[in-house]
């Protein structure tokens, strides 16, 4: 068996020769496309976070969001007996045909992905709506009525100016639909502002 060298001398040149034209070809196109290059994050609107006015530094030790708002008890009278009525805490999520058979929007049943707390108040023996007192803030609910009084915590915030209240005088039941106020991840503090917020 003969080995051919002229004709493998040949090969290697033509070898050569290609390996020539792709480095060219690879320089070409990093040079066009070095501000070409992009991943799924370049994708839509560039995301800037909105820079907060920076809040003077106090000695308090809490803010007003971490302190509960009230006592429950407050304004109760010692000697008020009035039983507490039955009561039932629902919730309620808007879900689309996208969210039920493709997932987009990434809900789940969890009650973080809910949209509204529903709160379902039985009243038995109130004849009409002016005898019941309702209070509502972000954190707590207040219901009375000559015969009942029911005072809780709810168990998410909620925008108390936004909800809203119907009666249904067959069952004798005050239904209270309140929008659960979520915090948006995106609007969390980083690392960096924690630390510059101490820093100071």
């Amino acid at each position: 068996m003969a080995l051919d060298f002229g004709n493998m001398a040949n090969e290697m040149e033509s070898l050569c020769e290609m390996l020539d034209e792709a480095e060219e070809m690879n320089a070409k196109n990093s040079e066009q496309s070095n501000s070409a290059l992009k991943g799924p994050g370049d994708i839509g609107p560039k995301y800037t976070k909105k820079k907060e006015p920076k809040k003077k530094r106090t000695t308090e030790i809490w803010d007003e969001d971490e302190v509960p708002e009230e006592d429950l008890n407050f304004g109760v009278d010692d000697g008020d007996n009035r039983p507490e009525p039955e009561y039932r805490t629902a919730y309620r999520q808007g879900v689309r045909s996208e969210d039920m058979f493709l997932g987009i929007d990434g809900k789940d049943p969890g009650s973080h992905c809910c949209d509204d707390l529903i709160v379902t108040v039985e009243l038995p023996g109130v004849a009409s709506l002016e005898a019941i007192s309702l209070d509502v803030t972000k954190n707590t609910l207040r219901v009375s009525t000559p015969t009942h009084r029911l005072a809780m915590y709810l168990p998410h915030t909620v925008d108390d100016k936004e909800g809203n209240a119907k009666w249904d005088s067959d069952k004798c039941e005050l239904r209270l639909t309140l929008p659960i106020v979520h915090k948006d991840i995106l609007d969390l503090p980083d690392r960096e502002e924690i630390l510059d917020k101490y820093r100071e």
